[in-house]
C-alpha cells in the first residue's frame, strides 16, 4: 500500500491514514465488467477485489454501456444505477456510443459529473484510483483533488494524448506527434451544432491529469511515451499488472488425439488495431495452408464483419471459429481448449492481459513486436514475435 501513502498531507478532505490501516478507495473506469471486459475493464476489477480482501472498503464508479450487449437497468443515457457485482458497489452511469466518440465530447460530461460529486459525498474516497476516462470525464481526477483525496491514474493505453487512444494515425501509420491530434480529426462536435477545437480538448486533459498525485505504467513502453508527450517522469511508476496464476494453471485439455487439429487462439477486441485480418490471411499462406489448424477468435466488435468477410473470401470458413464474448470465468476453459495463442496487434500494446493469461495457462504465446509486448516475451525463449501487419513472417 505504500503507492497510496506518499507525499504531502492534502490540505482538506478525508485524512489518509497511516500505511497498513483501513482505506476507502473509489475506482474509476469508462467501462466494467460484466458488460465490457477488455483488459483494462479486467485489471480495474482485479483490481477492487484485491484490495477489498485487503481489509480495505472498495467501490467502483463507472460508466456502464447501453450498447455492449445487455440493457441497463433504468436505460436512461447518464442514469445513475447501483448494484452489487462480486462483492463489490459498483456505482454505473448509462452511455452511449456517442459518449465515446472523438467526434464528440468524449473527454468530460456534466452530467457524469454530477453524479460523481454526489459519491464524492456519500463515500467520502480518502484515494480515487482512475483508469481509462474517455466517455465517462477526465474531469474526475481534478475534482477528486479538489474534494481532498489523494489520486492515482494507471495508463493503459494513449487516451493522455491520443485522441484515437492507440497513437495510430488514420493511415495506419504510427503517430510520433502528439501536437498534430487536428490532422486525424479536424472538428469535434459538442452536440449543440457547435465545434470545440482540439487545442482545447487536449489542453482540457492535460490541465486533468495534472491534477493526478501519481500515474501506473504497467510497461516500461507506456511509460515512455507517456515522458516523451511531456508528463512528469517523476509522477511515473512502472508497476506490472497481475494475474491470478491459479486461475488457469494446469487446467489444459491434453486428452486429444495427437492427430487433432492445432487450436490457435485470439483472445481480445475485434477492432482494426488489433490486426486480427492479419492473422487469418496467415492461415491462408503457405505452410499454414497445408497443415490442420483451427483458429479460434475470441470477442467482439466493430471489425467482426470485415473478419468474416475475408474467412469467407480466403474459403476458411471450416478453420476459423468466431467464439464471441467470453464471461472472465470461462477463459480458463477457453485456454484449456487452446495449443497456441497470438496475439497480432499492428498499435503498441501496453502489457496485454491475453498474453499474461496464456503464459499462466501454460501456453506458447506468438506477438506482434510491438509497444510493450518485448517486456513480456523474449522472442525464442518463452515464445515467439513476428513484425506486425506482416502474415507472412
Amino acid at each position: 500500500m505504500t503507492a497510496y501513502t506518499w507525499g504531502a498531507q492534502v490540505e482538506s478532505g478525508p485524512e489518509v491514514p497511516e500505511s497498513g490501516s483501513s482505506l476507502r478507495i473509489l475506482i474509476c473506469s469508462n467501462a466494467y465488467p460484466p458488460h465490457f471486459m477488455g483488459g483494462a475493464e479486467l485489471m480495474a476489477h482485479e483490481q477492487a477485489l484485491a484490495l477489498s480482501r485487503l481489509g480495505h472498503d472498495v467501490r467502483v464508479f463507472a460508466a456502464d454501456p447501453l450498447f455492449a450487449g445487455h440493457s441497463a437497468e433504468q436505460g436512461i443515457r447518464h442514469a445513475r444505477t447501483d448494484n452489487i457485482y462480486q462483492g463489490i458497489r459498483v456505482y454505473r452511469i448509462a452511455t452511449e456510443p456517442e459518449d465515446y466518440s472523438p467526434e464528440f465530447v468524449n473527454f468530460q460530461n456534466s452530467v457524469a459529473e454530477g453524479h460523481f460529486r454526489d459519491v464524492l459525498r456519500e463515500f467520502e474516497p480518502q484515494i480515487v484510483h482512475c483508469h481509462n476516462l474517455l466517455g465517462l470525464s477526465v474531469k474526475l481526477p481534478l475534482m477528486a483533488r479538489m474534494y481532498g483525496a489523494r489520486t492515482v491514474c494507471t495508463l493503459h493505453d494513449f487516451w493522455g494524448f491520443c485522441l484515437r487512444n492507440t497513437a495510430v494515425r488514420a493511415d495506419g501509420r504510427a503517430c510520433d506527434n502528439s501536437t498534430c491530434c487536428n490532422e486525424c480529426l479536424a472538428r469535434i462536435h459538442d452536440g449543440r451544432r457547435r465545434h470545440v477545437p482540439m487545442r482545447l480538448r487536449k489542453d482540457f486533459i492535460r490541465l486533468a491529469l495534472e491534477q493526478v498525485d501519481r500515474f501506473i505504467a504497467p510497461s516500461h513502453f507506456v511509460a515512455g511515451r507517456y515522458a516523451w508527450s511531456g508528463l512528469s517522469a517523476d509522477r511515473l511508476e512502472v508497476i506490472p499488472n497481475g494475474i491470478d496464476i491459479d486461475r488457469f494453471r494446469a487446467k489444459r485439455n491434453t486428452s486429444e488425439s495427437s492427430l487433432a487439429p492445432v487450436k490457435v487462439t485470439y483472445v481480445g477486441y475485434l477492432g482494426a488495431h488489433k490486426g486480427v485480418i492479419t492473422l487469418v490471411e496467415a492461415l491462408a499462406l503457405p505452410p499454414l495452408e497445408d497443415f490442420r489448424v483451427i483458429l479460434q477468435l475470441v470477442g467482439e466488435g466493430p471489425e467482426r464483419e470485415a473478419c468474416v468477410a475475408r474467412v469467407n473470401a480466403l474459403g476458411l470458413q471450416d478453420r476459423v471459429h468466431f467464439l464471441g464474448k467470453v464471461q472472465p470465468a470461462g477463459m480458463a476453459s477457453i485456454y484449456a481448449g487452446s495449443d497456441i495463442v497470438v496475439l497480432p496487434s499492428i498499435w503498441d500494446e501496453n502489457q496485454p492481459v491475453c498474453l499474461m493469461e496464456a503464459m499462466a495457462a501454460g501456453l506458447p504465446v506468438i506477438a506482434s513486436r510491438k509497444g510493450g509486448i518485448p517486456e513480456l516475451i523474449d522472442d525464442g525463449v518463452n515464445g515467439l514475435m513476428f513484425r506486425a501487419g506482416d502474415p507472412g513472417d
